[in-house]
């Protein structure tokens, strides 16, 4: 009877990491991004609107504004980019005003091709990243590197901090 209830524990416990890898199948370009340092998801604050900020939540496969496709690859100067487009409105992730400054929030906006649209997706190990902005060469970070839900998603100079580091759930997409 223990080992029935154990099984069924590790069963319940698996299956939203199971889930979040439903959306990552390999003939898929959509996947869960997750903060390696806070495990939440960086999405939009309002999923409708131009210009939102993108914060961390909770990472759940069927709240489809939490997810993201992979728009390409597209090649600049040899390096590989891919444009991150939220699967529930098709807006990009983008660097608010396409600034180079270390710091701005990290909003949607409708894609174009302005160089604030591309990421570079640098492999760490397993299924580990940094992305790093095409326009200004900064990583993808989290606000004072905090673990709170709702923290800010920003642009930030690279560095060894837990919060630069990204999972992306099925790896990134076959060119």
């Amino acid at each position: 009877m223990k080992r029935r209830i154990k099984a069924a524990l590790v069963l319940l416990l698996a299956m939203p990491l199971m889930m979040l890898q439903l959306r990552g199948d390999a003939g898929s370009t959509t996947r869960v991004i997750a903060n390696a340092n806070s495990l939440y998801c960086p999405t939009p604050v309002s999923t409708g609107t131009i210009g939102s900020k993108l914060m961390q939540r909770s990472c759940d496969p069927d709240v489809p504004w939490g997810s993201w496709n992979f728009d390409g690859p597209y090649t600049y100067g040899g390096v590989t980019y891919y444009r991150l487009v939220n699967y529930a409105n098709q807006m990009c992730m983008a660097v608010d005003a396409g600034t180079l400054n270390p710091g701005p929030h990290i909003i949607q906006w409708p894609c174009g091709t302005w160089a604030d649209h591309y990421w570079r997706f640098v492999h760490v190990s397993g299924e580990i990243y940094r992305i790093i902005n095409r326009n200004s060469g900064q990583c993808l970070a989290i606000d004072s590197g905090s673990t709170a839900w709702g923290a800010a998603v920003i642009q930030w100079p690279c560095g060894s901090w837990p919060d630069h580091f990204w999972r992306v759930w099925g790896g990134i997409p076959a060119a």
